[in-house]
């Protein structure tokens, strides 16, 4: 018998947070389920970390593969996924005890496509900040309701949350509209969660903060992945573009949005000289296509940071 939920997580050299991490899929009080354990060409100790948890867990696989990226690691878990539903998590990061129990119970009684939660984020490094309500969507949306795709789509513009693991969904989603991770690309949640919503049909949010989110020592941004940064959003952003035209207008409108919110982002990597740079082209008005204008500045970007 299949499981009802697969949970696909790709490892990477994450050998000081593992064990927290498979420790709460092994604490869950829903059981039916399967992982999915991808492991990346890890160099440390995360693949023995993984053979001593595999003896705890009977619907645990492991899949290992030369060290191809996280989204390359996640589609080689939905390939062999079996489950009804999908959940991609993390390995650094953790989910609470209860989070498949919760939300497969909705599941069951609202039959939607999709669930999402939010998440606590925190840090092993006391001197780091962390806003507590990054991912929190209470004042957002209602819990206890199912949303049709129309009005999903329009409160998700107030607080638009891209991370995968804030979502649990139906498995059918990927395979009937071949969604999957592109290979080789930063911030490749981006690209894939707003073709995944958009093929959605209706919604359900639980106002819980199931997802537990590790902020790591090294995540500052260096000229270098800056640049990187910036080419992969344009790379996102003409993929968003194409993908858009075929959809209706209200589904193409969220998927315009999300591609000017990267626009803004990529913008914002180059402080030196976007504020004026934007403040030129906001000042072309409707002179210049929105495309027009997002082809300006990923130019001007990639130029200045060469």
């Amino acid at each position: 018998m299949n499981p009802i939920l697969s949970v696909i997580l790709p490892v990477y050299n994450v050998e000081n947070y593992l064990e927290e991490c498979l420790d709460s899929l092994l604490n869950q009080t829903f059981t039916n389920f399967e992982v999915i354990a991808v492991n990346d060409g890890s160099s440390d100790n995360s693949l023995d970390i993984l053979l001593k948890y595999q003896k705890l867990f009977e619907s645990m696989r492991i899949i290992s593969q030369e060290n191809s990226g996280l989204s390359s690691a996640r589609n080689t878990g939905i390939k062999h996924s079996k489950g009804t539903y999908i959940y991609f998590l993390d390995s650094d990061d953790y989910i609470s005890y209860n989070t498949f129990e919760k939300v497969i119970e909705i599941f069951n009684k609202t039959n939607v496509d999709l669930v999402k939660f939010d998440a606590t984020p925190f840090s092993d490094d006391p001197s780091f900040n962390v806003d507590l309500n990054e991912y929190n969507s209470n004042k957002v949306y209602q819990t206890e309701k199912v949303y049709g795709k129309s009005d999903f789509l329009n409160l998700i513009e107030k607080k638009y949350q891209a991370p995968v693991w804030l979502y649990i969904f139906r498995a059918e989603i990927l395979k009937m509209n071949n969604l999957s991770f592109r290979p080789n690309l930063l911030h490749e949640d981006e690209l894939f969660t707003p073709k995944l919503l958009v093929n959605c049909n209706n919604f359900y949010y639980i106002n819980e903060q199931f997802f537990k989110r590790r902020y790591r020592k090294g995540s500052i941004m260096t000229t270098q992945n800056k640049k990187r940064s910036i080419l992969n959003y344009n790379i996102i952003i003409n993929d968003l573009y194409k993908y858009s035209e075929n959809f209706t207008d209200e589904e193409k409108k969220f998927l315009i949005n999300r591609i000017k919110g990267i626009y803004y982002t990529s913008s914002c990597l180059s402080m030196n000289y976007t504020n004026k740079y934007c403040g030129k082209l906001t000042n072309y008005g409707t002179s210049l296509t929105m495309k027009q204008k997002m082809k300006l500045l990923i130019k001007r970007l990639v130029r200045n940071n060469k």
